[in-house]
């Protein structure tokens, strides 16, 4: 007997599992470099959440689920009920992704990090973003470096990728994509503004260097040439520098002065175009704004996409036209002009109602909106709180962490299908377990309609199951 409860110890992985999630999302460009099935990677995940399974089996402990948690899985339960719909586009594609979103809601309920895993989930980020910025800034300044060193060791897809997308002006990336590199910089930028936020009493010094890091990763996502996600990151940080001001007062002023502020740097944003243009990395921004002055399409296109998703949203506006579906509707002559890849409107909002309808959009935004508020609500708090204990500090770390990505693919997924790439739920189920840490290392109860609809369901299957065990 004591033999197997020692077994059942040892198969306790539930600590480390955020850690392993974390670690396999900065890890995530292996897969298309070096042309290694993504299935090792998911498989290694699904092995690993089988033996914490199996522990949670053997000890017949059922997972805690935390309200952040049920709302998550309402947004899986509705992708997964629409993707069993008769009408569902079911490719080879979708179906990976459908496998990704569960692996990664599984991780979600059964991690337990303590504080101390919650910092080296916080050191991977912050380790792997400088590595992404730095191999970024090195490739762009000498390009030999990366074609003589990095290109060879390149799977075919990469290869193409790199051909096609560095003489447009992107730089080179890793993981064959502009948008994942930024995406684990725009985590960085979430770490280094949490370790700034919670260094209330600490050293100018190292205030300083929080801000001089992400000041480099911003710059760096700016290289990359990716109009987006820079937008997005730049969004994200304007809205903190509102959130942080301690009273409703004076994000008025932030806010209007913004405001006041962006017509005049507009003007001098115009001005300066032509020496603005002579910095390599800066050209393809400043032919944004030239075609913008002249009155062309910014867009590539989406606006087009955008008019074909409200159409068909028209004509299918309770169901939608079924998941996945979209895609058969883009137009060979819009393929041939911007590419035989272009599977989604571009607008995530557009696309889920477009595809699910409003009931399924209903279910989709608001957890999404649900979950967003909740951290900002808890940003607030602890902001305007002492950071009197370390529980305190690694709160508002893994909550800025949690609300940089929120807040930044709510903000992209007006203009790129973020919610439709496979990494995007690793990433998404990480902001949901750093939030509900942060709210367990506050040691805050959510309170309103959902907080007590969720205590209403937990009682009640508390219920069944003593009724059972009896």
């Amino acid at each position: 007997m004591l033999k197997n409860n020692k077994l059942v110890e040892k198969l306790d992985v539930s600590k480390y599992l955020l850690l392993i999630l974390t670690v396999f999302i900065c890890t995530f460009f292996i897969y298309k470099d070096f042309d290694i099935r993504m299935l090792y990677g998911y498989g290694i995940l699904a092995v690993l959440i089988g033996i914490q399974c199996i522990n949670c089996l053997c000890k017949k402990n059922l997972p805690k689920i935390s309200l952040i948690e049920a709302v998550f899985l309402v947004i899986v339960l509705t992708v997964g009920i629409s993707f069993c719909r008769t009408d569902a586009n079911r490719n080879g594609d979708l179906l990976v992704y459908i496998i990704a979103m569960l692996i990664s809601a599984a991780y979600l309920l059964l991690a337990t990090p303590d504080r101390t895993q919650l910092q080296y989930v916080a050191k991977v980020v912050t380790i792997s973003s400088l590595l992404f910025a730095l191999f970024v800034l090195a490739c762009t300044i000498h390009e030999d470096l990366f074609y003589n060193g990095y290109y060879p060791l390149l799977s075919e897809a990469s290869k193409e990728y790199a051909d096609k997308y560095i003489p447009r002006g992107y730089s080179p990336v890793l993981g064959g994509s502009c948008a994942y590199t930024d995406y684990v910089m725009m985590m960085g930028v979430g770490v280094f503004c949490g370790k700034f936020f919670s260094m209330k009493n600490d050293g100018k010094t190292k205030k300083l260097l929080c801000l001089l890091a992400v000041a480099v990763l911003v710059v760096v996502i700016a290289v990359v040439g990716r109009r987006g996600e820079l937008l997005g990151v730049a969004a994200v940080l304007v809205v903190m520098w509102i959130l942080v001001a301690k009273d409703k007062k004076r994000r008025w002023i932030r806010t209007v002065s913004l405001v006041g502020v962006a017509p005049v740097a507009l003007v001098l944003l115009i001005l300066l175009l032509p020496k603005l243009k002579e910095i390599d990395f800066l050209r393809r921004y400043v032919m944004t704004i030239e075609k913008l002055l002249a009155g062309q399409d910014i867009t590539s296109g989406r606006t087009e996409l955008y008019a074909q998703a409200v159409k068909l949203f028209a004509a299918n506006p309770v169901l939608g036209i079924g998941w996945g579906q979209f895609a058969t509707y883009v137009t060979p002559e819009f393929k041939a002009a911007h590419g035989q890849d272009v599977a989604n409107v571009h607008n995530i909002y557009l696309e889920f109602l477009c595809e699910v309808g409003i009931i399924g959009a209903i279910f989709i935004i608001v957890p999404m909106a649900y979950m967003l508020v909740q951290t900002i609500n808890q940003f607030e708090r602890l902001i305007s709180a002492p950071m009197d204990s370390p529980n305190r500090k690694m709160a508002i770390q893994i909550n800025t962490l949690s609300l940089t990505i929120q807040l930044f693919f709510v903000l992209v997924g007006m203009l790129d299908p973020c919610f439709s790439k496979v990494i995007f739920w690793a990433m998404y189920a990480l902001a949901a377990k750093l939030l509900s840490s942060a709210l367990a290392l506050e040691g805050f109860v959510i309170d309103g309609v959902f907080a007590r609809m969720w205590n209403e369901i937990l009682h009640w299957q508390n219920n069944l199951f003593e009724s059972r065990q009896k």
